[in-house]
């Protein structure tokens, strides 16, 4: 049968050559280690991983091994393209026939599934491999390394650290402002106030603008939750008052049914009286004893009902007798959670002001190479030799690059060891006032 193309399972597809930009080289090579995916389009069968082996040679479906190594992603795609026209994939159809398929390039698409790794070594905590990415810079990959590694004190990059302890101290600052301020409404609240007391606060490093927008957000919820307990209670006490007046009219009602029965009683015990001298006749009296059951029913109604309607006043009364008292308990509860997290934080903020303080002496202590800066060196292969050059932490890394790190540091204070006071900085003596 002679080679077909079916143009209902394939869809023409532009090779897909969109790898990331990367420093240094015009466009990426090609190397040992590199995983390379090709795939066509409505074909996942054919989808396939290839490592670039020792040799630089990568194995493909129906391509066989294929020198790798060197070459760019379109080189690659260009002996890929020169390469398919001569080979014929055969596909089975469900009841088990087969036919011949021709691929073309354009159908084909190739990309880098994995870089090879870059290798950290040097004054860090954990030298070896990692895993390369796009856009990995030196700093990246020391934070993977676990930082630098100085004098048996294991750290992240003091002045990353640094700039992180401060970001978190003033944050659990902030905090610490939020909760006064809360606790200063939660007392408002407690004593009927629709002011905010803010007078004896401790006083913080955050921004006036901060502390003005906690303040408002305060407030605003201060009186919403009295507008909401006071529209609470209105709305028991009116309840209260319509039980009132159903109660007061109810009231009046039985004493009128009961003077009711009264009245038909007498005349019950009337016509029975002249029913015995045989002066009424006996439809008469058993007449007047109707009218008597029905206002005695009548009554016995009304009281059941006056019953009923007393039990949901009091209900109503206690109900309403409880609203202060369950919003003092919710009150105090919530006043004594807020105090309890404002220790926490102020415990929390000396603790990281004391790491802010030692970050701080690190740093100051720490001669890294020439100068403020480490000593990085990136050792990458390239046009058949192996170059080395001086990098900083900002410096993007190459696939298979290795990076060397070395860092010397003076005079970093230990437990039990002190600096000669005259050269101390002043972050370093309110460390040792500490101690």
């Amino acid at each position: 049968m002679a080679a077909i193309r079916s143009s209902w399972f394939w869809a023409p597809v532009w090779v897909l050559l969109a790898q990331p930009c990367l420093a240094g080289i015009d466009e990426y090579r090609l190397a040992s280690g590199d995983v390379v995916e090709i795939s066509v389009i409505g074909a996942p069968d054919l989808g396939h991983r290839a490592a670039v082996d020792a040799d630089g040679r990568v194995s493909l479906p129906l391509l066989g091994r294929m020198n790798a190594a060197g070459l760019t992603l379109s080189q690659l795609q260009s002996s890929i393209r020169e390469l398919l026209p001569t080979k014929v994939f055969r596909r089975r159809t469900d009841d088990g026939r087969e036919y011949p398929v021709l691929l073309t390039a354009d159908e084909v698409t190739l990309s880098v599934a994995e870089y090879r790794p870059v290798y950290v070594n040097g004054d860090v905590a954990k030298p070896g491999q990692q895993a390369f990415r796009p856009g990995l810079t030196v700093r990246q990959a020391l934070a993977l390394a676990g930082g630098y590694d100085v004098m048996r004190f294991r750290a992240k990059d003091p002045f990353l650290e640094s700039a992180d302890l401060r970001s978190e101290y003033m944050s659990l600052w902030t905090d610490f402002a939020r909760e006064q301020i809360r606790i200063s409404r939660l007392q408002a609240e407690l004593q009927g106030s629709d002011q905010l007391d803010l007078q004896g606060l401790v006083k913080t490093p955050v921004a006036d603008s901060v502390i003005s927008g906690l303040e408002s957000i305060e407030r605003e919820q201060q009186i919403a939750r009295n507008e909401d307990h006071r529209k609470e209670k209105e709305s028991l006490v009116a309840a209260l008052k319509q039980q009132d007046d159903r109660y007061s009219i109810l009231s009046d009602q039985l004493k009128e049914e009961r003077e009711d029965g009264e009245g038909d009683l007498a005349e019950y015990k009337q016509a029975k009286q002249y029913l015995a001298k045989g002066v009424l006749p006996s439809t008469r009296v058993a007449e007047q004893r109707r009218n008597m059951l029905f206002s005695s029913t009548r009554a016995l109604q009304t009281s059941a009902m006056l019953a009923q309607l007393d039990q949901a006043r009091v209900e109503l009364q206690r109900k309403l007798q409880a609203t202060d008292d369950r919003r003092r308990i919710a009150l105090l509860g919530e006043l004594e959670e807020a105090r309890m997290r404002l220790a926490t934080i102020q415990a929390k903020v000396q603790s990281v002001g004391e790491k802010v303080v030692y970050a701080g002496v690190v740093r100051s202590q720490l001669v890294r190479g020439t100068g403020d800066k480490p000593n990085i060196t990136i050792f990458r292969a390239g046009s058949g030799r192996e170059d080395s050059f001086a990098a900083t932490e900002d410096t993007e890394l190459l696939p298979g690059d290795v990076v060397e790190v070395s860092v010397r540091s003076e005079g970093i204070p230990v437990a039990g060891e002190n600096l000669p006071r005259q050269t101390a900085t002043s972050d370093q003596r309110q460390l040792w006032q500490r101690n």
